[in-house]
């Protein structure tokens, strides 16, 4: 069996062999035939059972900082559990304000027709609410500030390439732009 990193894990392949290999050894010693249904709560309790233990490096063992971190993470969950609803009806009927689209085609740079799956656009009747319309847009900025403030995190644990540091560098530098052009453009 092998054991290789999932796209865009937070790891090295090195690493997803570590994983790999204990989890399945964990796995075997609870009787849990399928790797899949192994739960977070007995892979933790082992690592906690023992202070040798080869996944123990992969934690945060500040409790500080792995507790703010938690909160963030929670926090981003609550943000993305509220769904906008109606307020000039005084009705309490949610709305959609996004529908998912199974094939979209799309014309590329180069004029090809590319095809994303699973995508997820503007409602219709959302997009012609001016305030519900302002509201999915400033939701979606904010979720690309909560992934630049999540990238900049795994910077700051020494996660990245030199190559990483200048790409996040330059996608902040250009969404702080982008932000700062927003809010003159709403002023004036």
């Amino acid at each position: 069996m092998q054991f290789k990193k999932a796209t865009g894990a937070p790891i090295t392949e090195e690493d997803a062999r570590v994983l790999g290999r204990e989890f399945l050894r964990i796995a075997t010693a609870n009787r849990i035939a399928d790797l899949r249904a192994l739960s977070g709560e007995i892979v933790l309790n082992e690592v906690l059972a023992n202070k040798r233990h080869p996944l123990r490096r992969f934690y945060n063992w500040d409790v500080d900082e792995a507790a703010r971190s938690h909160w963030l993470d929670r926090t981003r969950v609550l943000l993305n559990s509220v769904r906008v609803v109606e307020a000039k009806v005084r009705s309490t009927k949610a709305r959609k304000m996004f529908v998912a689209v199974k094939d979209v085609w799309r014309t590329n740079t180069e004029g090809k027709k590319e095809n994303y799956h699973g995508m997820r656009i503007i409602a219709e009747d959302a997009a012609k609410d001016r305030d519900i319309f302002i509201q999915c847009l400033d939701g979606k900025i904010q979720r690309v500030e909560d992934a630049l403030k999540s990238a900049e995190e795994w910077l700051e644990r020494g996660k990245a390439t030199p190559r990483h540091v200048q790409l996040l560098d330059e996608l902040r530098s250009a969404f702080d732009a982008f932000a700062v052009a927003g809010k003159l453009k709403a002023v004036g």
